[in-house]
């Protein structure tokens, strides 16, 4: 029975040192700033509309601004951490398109990025902001999703949270069942 708990007792110490390890990434990662731009003053207008870009949460390196995809036209390129321009939307048929904000490093691979919907109207006539776009076409034209780092961060926490709990309720379960075993003795 001894040799049970001399190899119990690490074994849970270890558990919990990695529960305390999974808790603090989750809440590390929660708390990482996701970038975020938006448009104003509309999301919809025709070819040739120039609207204002606003961006936050990017890294201090030069920030491009494309129009539909990552090698789509580029509209700006701007430098971060916060970011302000103004640019002009290319002519394109009616519908759903994306402005997208990335981060261009200095090897020139892509850093985080952030996306905003903007709606091609006709000549003439401009809707209110886009709220709700659809996928079309198999081209992804929503909005920027909230950041998932917090989402992802939540979900390591409470899943540590829970680890850590049902190791709290194991060794006082093992130290009841062990007074009430050694009773009878």
């Amino acid at each position: 029975m001894r040799t049970s708990t001399k190899i119990k007792r690490p074994l849970a110490l270890t558990t919990a040192a990695l529960t305390l390890v999974v808790m603090a990434t989750g809440l590390a990662f929660a708390c990482v700033p996701q970038p975020l731009i938006t448009l104003t003053p509309l999301a919809s207008g025709p070819g040739g509309t120039q609207v204002s870009l606003q961006g936050v949460a990017f890294g201090a390196v030069p920030v491009e601004i494309r129009w539909n995809t990552l090698d789509g036209p580029q509209l700006a390129t701007t430098q971060g951490p916060q970011i302000s321009t103004t640019v002009t939307i290319p002519p394109s048929p009616d519908g759903l398109y994306s402005i997208l904000a990335f981060e261009r490093r200095t090897d020139g691979s892509v850093g985080s990025s952030a996306r905003a919907a903007f709606e091609v109207t006709s000549i003439g006539s401009t809707l209110p902001p886009v709220s709700t776009p659809a996928t079309s076409g198999g081209v992804d034209r929503r909005p920027p999703k909230p950041s998932s780092g917090v989402s992802i961060g939540a979900a390591s926490f409470g899943g540590a949270l829970l680890l850590a709990a049902g190791l709290l309720a194991g060794s006082l379960w093992r130290g009841r069942r062990h007074k009430v075993l050694s009773s009878y003795t």
